[in-house]
């Protein structure tokens, strides 16, 4: 007589094949929000999981498809909810999921992975999470309306000086000391700009103002942009510039 015995067989560990389906099935999770800068942060912690996850197969999964919901909760809800305007409420969405995604894969990592954190796989993962952790720092907090950093623009060059300020420091009122018309005054604070500050400016041979570009408002998490650009009055020795924050997604005109 055959007797059958079942024996309960644990879940194999997880292969390559199956880690790459981590981060593969949170990028599509972050369809909602394409083209936006801040899905590739979003991407940080999956990509961080399939790197670190320890134990079976099942629970990697598991465990990769719980950050792959958390990925599309923050893609829908920034794009239905979210604003981006004076204060944003889209830094907040991204903040609180890279929190969330940040300490799951932190528990799940304490849990499943042991005795083997000298693997190369293992340090190459926590690298990545600790880049999480650097991004979530850097996700800007905006209560109101930023003031413009003064090395945007000060100490001034040579031969100009500051008549006026208004708006917390966004409307600057400024005037050449050595009596240099409007054209020159422009020309004078386009190049210091350029040169100095490191704006990117074009002058053109149609029109005394030129064009400055938006920089990066300094961090790598922070989608905002601060613009410059310049206000004139014919029959006026003063030359206006003006500094405001801005956003690809809801760009000033």
């Amino acid at each position: 007589m055959k007797v059958f015995v079942l024996q309960w067989q644990p879940s194999p560990g997880w292969s390559w094949r199956s880690r790459l389906l981590v981060p593969l099935g949170a990028a599509l999770a972050t369809l909602p929000t394409w083209p936006a800068d801040e899905l590739l942060v979003a991407l940080v912690f999956p990509l961080a999981w399939a790197l670190l996850g320890g134990g079976r197969r099942r629970t990697g999964l598991g465990v990769g498809a719980a950050l792959i919901l958390l990925v599309a909760v923050w893609a829908l809800g920034t794009v239905t909810v979210a604003s981006y305007a004076t204060p944003p409420t889209v830094d907040d969405w991204l903040r609180y999921h890279l929190l969330a995604a940040g300490l799951l894969v932190a528990v799940a990592t304490a849990l499943t992975t042991r005795g083997a954190w000298r693997r190369p796989r293992t340090i190459a993962g926590l690298a990545v999470w600790l880049a999480g952790a650097g991004l979530l720092l850097s996700v800007p907090f905006v209560d109101g309306d930023p003031t413009p950093p003064r090395d945007a623009l000060f100490p001034l060059p040579a031969g100009v000086a500051l008549v006026e300020e208004r708006e917390n420091g966004r409307r600057l009122t400024l005037v050449a000391t050595d009596g240099a018309d409007q054209v020159a005054l422009v020309r004078r604070l386009g190049e210091h700009l350029r040169d100095t500050k490191d704006w990117q400016v074009t002058f053109y041979p149609f029109t005394p103002i030129p064009d400055i570009e938006c920089r990066p408002a300094g961090r790598l998490a922070n989608p905002y942009r601060l613009c410059a650009w310049f206000t004139v009055e014919p029959g006026r020795s003063t030359v206006e510039l003006r500094l405001d924050y801005t956003n690809p997604h809801d760009p000033i005109f």
